[in-house]
């Protein structure tokens, strides 16, 4: 909005903005889109290089990918993540049952949304792996 129509924006709000990006100019009409547009292109522009090879090199073999697929939720990542001791009750496991049983009816939207109630994230990450419920 700033860009289009500079006049109209809150001071107090453009100023909120530029103070989290640490700037220390007070943008203008004239320099408004030098500070959000080019400034920002020339940094990216500048560290894209230096990343790509670091980033590179921390990538597994089989590539970007591969980990954005794992990351990915299905009915059956969420049930390998279900880990109880064996010493249950029968009513716990009626429970467990029945929550499997969900879990695999679940369509992607209200599995995502599941993980996000449950653990705070609708992706797998590793850390997940090693939450265990307790009983």
């Amino acid at each position: 909005m700033a860009l289009n129509d500079f006049d109209s924006v809150d001071e107090e709000d453009l100023c909120d903005v530029f103070s989290s990006y640490e700037a220390c100019i007070m943008p203008t009409k004239d320099n408004i889109r030098k500070l959000i547009i080019q400034k920002p292109s020339f940094v990216t522009e500048c560290w894209s290089p230096l990343l790509q090879c670091y980033l590179r090199s921390l990538l597994p073999n089989t590539g970007l990918e591969e980990v954005y697929r794992d990351l990915h939720v299905t009915n059956k990542k969420v049930l390998k993540l279900l880990q109880l001791p064996e010493d249950i009750s029968k009513a716990e496991k009626l429970t467990l049952d029945a929550l499997r049983q969900y879990i695999k009816r679940c369509s992607k939207d209200k599995l995502t949304a599941f993980l996000q109630f449950c653990i705070g994230s609708n992706l797998i990450i590793e850390i997940w792996k090693s939450v265990c419920a307790t009983p």
